[in-house]
């Protein structure tokens, strides 16, 4: 019997196939995060069933390491998507990170303070006037860990490495839009105006990314309109805080702070946001591109 070819003989090999086509990077990258997220979510489930843990339903720290590491092999196919892992941050985008807690909790306080002066909101007390000072102190250390850890997963995540390949393989318009949509279903809105307000935030952090072309911007800003809303002014009758808030207003303005569904003080705030970044996108473009025309005619 004559032997079989070569080529046959090995059958196609999946890695070089995913280092030439960003198409199937990204839906192998994506597909895997999908049945990681979806493990992660059955394993808390089963580990932590008390609703009063602060770890209660939240697959973002179970998920991490694996998300982490998974994200670092897919890098390691090519080595321009690996080199971003091999360098300490810049004291530039040290300062980007700042600059999104800054914007973050600019953004937040906006509509706490909003709520706050029609009448919407009160915050009469202290946490520690609730609760004893270590189970408040506790409480914001876990809070804060919990929050870093998600908003970091899902930056690198929906406009880290999943971005990236996404844009190599639809551009940079459909990578924007499948990762928002991804975004938002990945927190499992059950009614069709969360989805898109979700997706509008994922929009919004998309254009934080884009606008120095790296994470530390978008992380910051995650981080601080999470913080803020849950630990620094979290509701009363939720998780200990340092300033808990007490609703009074109409719903569908305040929404449900520190849950998914906003109010459309927030939406308004992310619009507003996502707008801006978008008018800064588009004048450093028109710059960029009267700067070349420039010298274009001079050579």
């Amino acid at each position: 019997m004559p032997a079989k070819p070569d080529h046959l003989a090995r059958g196609p090999s999946l890695i070089p196939l995913l280092q030439r086509s960003p198409r199937v990077r990204s839906t192998f990258y994506l597909g895997s995060m999908v049945v990681l997220l979806s493990a992660a979510r059955a394993l808390n489930d089963k580990l932590v069933s008390d609703p009063k843990s602060l770890w209660y339903q939240d697959m973002n720290t179970t998920v991490f390491p694996a998300a982490l590491a998974l994200s670092y092999v897919f890098a390691r196919l090519r080595p321009e998507d690996l080199a971003a892992w091999h360098r300490a941050p810049t004291k530039s985008e040290i300062a980007q990170l700042g600059q999104g807690l800054a914007m973050g909790t600019t953004a937040m306080l906006a509509v706490f303070g909003t709520a706050a002066a029609k009448g919407w909101i009160s915050s009469p007390t202290w946490g520690w006037e609730q609760v004893p000072m270590p189970v408040l102190l506790h409480t914001i250390a876990g809070l804060s860990a919990k929050y870093a850890i998600a908003a970091w997963e899902e930056e690198i995540v929906f406009r880290g490495y999943g971005f990236d390949a996404l844009r190599q393989a639809i551009g940079p318009i459909g990578a924007a839009v499948v990762s928002a949509v991804l975004f938002a279903r990945y927190h499992g809105p059950e009614d069709i105006s969360t989805f898109l307000t979700l997706t509008l935030g994922g929009v919004m952090f998309t254009l934080l990314r884009l606008k120095h072309e790296n994470l530390w911007l978008p992380f910051g800003f995650h981080l601080a309109w999470n913080l803020v809303q849950i630990v620094v002014f979290g509701p009363k009758n939720s998780f200990p805080s340092l300033r808990p808030i007490e609703l009074h207003g109409p719903p569908e303005w305040i929404g449900t702070p520190g849950l998914p569904e906003p109010g459309i003080l927030s939406i308004l705030a992310t619009a507003g946001v996502a707008i801006l970044t978008a008018y800064q996108l588009w004048r450093a473009a028109r710059s960029a591109d009267r700067t070349h025309a420039s010298t274009t005619r001079e050579v």
